[in-house]
């Protein structure tokens, strides 16, 4: 069954509400005096000024996260975001299939941002009913736990997830029929492949090859897994041969010998800079209130970073480095 259309239209009020809040988003100058901060104390005291604090300042993050999660489906009066609530239900199921080869409780694993429940979840799991994640999720389930089975490799269960994860997302942005959506999900899928394939050409040995390439992209980009199997083939030359075309210029401007964890970053600021062009200075529409959760998502991630990094002595210059783009 298809979903509801959704029209520009029905997002009149929602823009207006949001495009208020986004004035609220810790932006790029904001994030970088948070890294100056000398010491955790003088970090919780900026951090208060913004309107972050509390005890536990990861919690506090989440909250921030959740209350965003909610204005946005309350202001949509669909469930069309939560193709960003998706990966937190993969996530979750990884951890559970995980934790029940080993015997182990997950409790400590689990985010709470799924559009299944955490408690649902484990009630789920004893009864061995999926029917509440979204189908290619519940469907890949038991693929994941027979792939392991066959091959004992725990890195299986995190790929098939995370395509099926991919797959809803795709599905639901088409539902819904929010030409936006669909391409910024596909442009999601391409630049996750594109990391892989750097990761498995940083890996390259007898065992990497055409078929194991092609088992750990995702499906439903632009790219077809034909054209990235090339880019491997050809090395990082054609790889970065590719990116200096200039389709993804943050990419293209990484030096071939950095770190994963730089592309990592650049991969997250390539996706922000989409978004924002995108979406910066769209009148009214869905496209608005998914820029607005993507931003406040790299905001939490930048709360994290700033946080773990200034409690581990790290400098400020190291931790600009660390900080993704923000939306404002």
């Amino acid at each position: 069954m298809k979903d509801k259309k959704v029209s520009d239209q029905d997002f009149l009020y929602s823009t207006a509400r949001i495009r208020a809040l986004e004035n609220e988003i810790c932006s790029n100058e904001q994030a970088g005096l948070l890294a100056e901060a000398k010491g955790e104390a003088e970090l919780r005291r900026m951090l208060s000024e913004i309107g972050l604090e509390g005890d536990n300042l990861f919690c506090a993050i989440d909250e921030r996260l959740q209350a965003a999660y909610d204005l946005v489906t309350e202001l949509a009066g669909s469930d069309v975001f939560d193709v960003l609530r998706y990966p937190y239900d993969a996530h979750n199921l990884k951890s559970m299939i995980k934790a029940d080869i080993r015997n182990t409780v997950p409790d400590h694993l689990f985010i709470h941002f799924g559009t299944v429940s955490v408690a649902c979840l484990q009630e789920l799991w004893q009864n061995q009913d999926f029917t509440p994640f979204p189908l290619h999720m519940a469907e890949a389930i038991q693929a994941a736990i027979d792939a392991y089975a066959r091959t004992k490799d725990p890195q299986l269960i995190d790929i098939v997830l995370d395509q099926a994860c991919y797959q809803d997302m795709l599905a639901k942005a088409e539902n819904a029929q929010i030409p936006f959506l669909v391409d910024a999900i596909k442009t999601k899928i391409d630049l996750t492949n594109l990391l892989t394939v750097l990761r498995l050409l940083r890996m390259k040995n007898e065992q990497i090859n055409a078929a194991y390439v092609k088992e750990h992209l995702l499906v439903g980009g632009m790219l077809s897994k034909e054209q990235l199997v090339l880019l491997f083939d050809g090395g990082k030359e054609a790889l970065f041969g590719f990116l200096a075309i200039g389709e993804y210029p943050i990419l293209s401007q990484i030096n071939q010998e950095a770190s994963l964890a730089v592309f990592e970053r650049a991969v997250d600021d390539e996706y922000m800079r989409y978004i924002r062009d995108h979406t910066k200075y769209v009148a009214f529409g869905a496209p608005v209130l998914y820029a607005y959760l993507v931003a406040r998502e790299t905001e939490a991630k930048n709360f994290r970073i700033l946080i773990a990094s200034v409690k581990n002595g790290i400098s400020p210059a190291e931790i600009k480095e660390r900080l993704r783009c923000s939306y404002v």
